[in-house]
């Protein structure tokens, strides 16, 4: 190993064990490699930033896909309603004319 920098007595010195092609990927598939290859579950500030914005993502999406179901069941409540007046409507309309 060769620092490119010097090393004081003291530093932190640190090692990673992705590629920089593997440290540019998503964080599942970073955590995956290490999990894999090292048997390390990594929770470093990269690693926990980017599984909060995923999660954070994960939960706007269910919110966006539950909004879509309200507004649907909303049109098809309404359209239903819709239906069930205008029936009414036909059989009254039936038994006088």
């Amino acid at each position: 190993m060769v620092a490119l920098t010097d090393i004081a007595t003291g530093d932190e010195v640190n090692v990673s064990y992705l590629s920089v092609g593997e440290l540019k990927s998503n964080v599942h598939v970073r955590q995956t490699k290490l999990k894999t290859t090292w048997g390390v579950d990594c929770m470093c500030s990269k690693c926990a930033s980017d599984i909060a914005k995923a999660e954070s993502n994960s939960q706007a999406t269910a919110r966006v896909a539950t909004q879509r179901q309200e507004t649907v069941d909303v049109r098809n409540r309404a359209e239903t309603k819709r239906r069930a007046d205008n029936a009414g409507k036909q059989r009254i309309h039936n038994r006088y004319h």
